[in-house]
């Protein structure tokens, strides 16, 4: 066999031995970069329909005539009466004289908390009419959230925010911040809606009862400490 012959068969050879491993290896990556992708979509998928797990940031509504406004996307309530929609917002202490009202497109009343004796639930629990629901199935619909009543250094509203960019569609009337003494720019309530009647106590999407205490009381600890700002 000619040498020049024999250099490129030997050369032609080494480079297949290398290949072999390296092809394996590469195809061996694609595996590992194709289960990533699948567990990433995957664990996407998951917070994005279990959202509340994102609700560790708190916000604050400090005064009186502080007006919040929250989008409900198209078609995200249920279709017709009875259904229930749970918005995440309550006095940090009882007994307080904080409260608030919800209205619905259009300016009617759709919840008050000084006529509501559930104070102690961490979520506003509101009966949804037809009218509301039927208006929903054809577009998107906002919901007003009016601060009133006394507010004070121990007396306030608290609410979870969902973090951009898993939730959005909230503001606050005057302001670029949704909660400018916490300091969170921009987010969501934390809120869902099923279909029937609210029945106490309130149980959360997970499955699980609320805590006041666990929840609301981290979030006045974490509120009050000297210098808190979120992040």
């Amino acid at each position: 066999m000619p040498l020049d012959l024999c250099h490129a068969t030997t050369c032609r050879f080494s480079l297949f031995v290398f290949a072999v491993p390296a092809a394996a290896a590469l195809r061996q990556d694609r595996k590992k970069k194709a289960l990533a992708i699948v567990l990433f979509l995957i664990l996407t998928a998951l917070v994005a329909r279990c959202r509340y797990v994102l609700d560790w940031e708190w916000g604050q509504v400090e005064s009186a005539g502080v007006t919040v406004r929250q989008v409900i996307p198209k078609g995200a309530l249920p279709e017709a009466e009875p259904a229930t929609l749970h918005l995440r917002i309550g006095s940090a202490s009882l007994p307080s004289a904080a409260q608030l009202e919800v209205y619905g497109p259009g300016g009617q009343r759709l919840f008050s908390s000084a006529e509501n004796d559930a104070r102690e639930r961490p979520d506003v629990a509101i009966a949804l009419p037809q009218w509301l629901l039927e208006q929903n199935a054809k577009e998107p619909v906002e919901i007003r959230i009016d601060s009133a009543g006394g507010f004070g250094p121990e007396s306030f509203l608290l609410f979870p925010v969902i973090p951009p960019p898993w939730a959005g569609g909230t503001r606050r009337d005057g302001s670029d911040s949704l909660s400018p003494s916490t300091g969170i720019r921009h987010g969501s309530l934390d809120w869902w809606a099923h279909a029937g009647a609210d029945l106490p106590p309130a149980r959360s999407p997970q499955g699980q009862d609320d805590d006041r205490v666990a929840g609301l009381a981290v979030g006045v600890k974490r509120v009050l400490e000297p210098g808190h700002r979120s992040q």
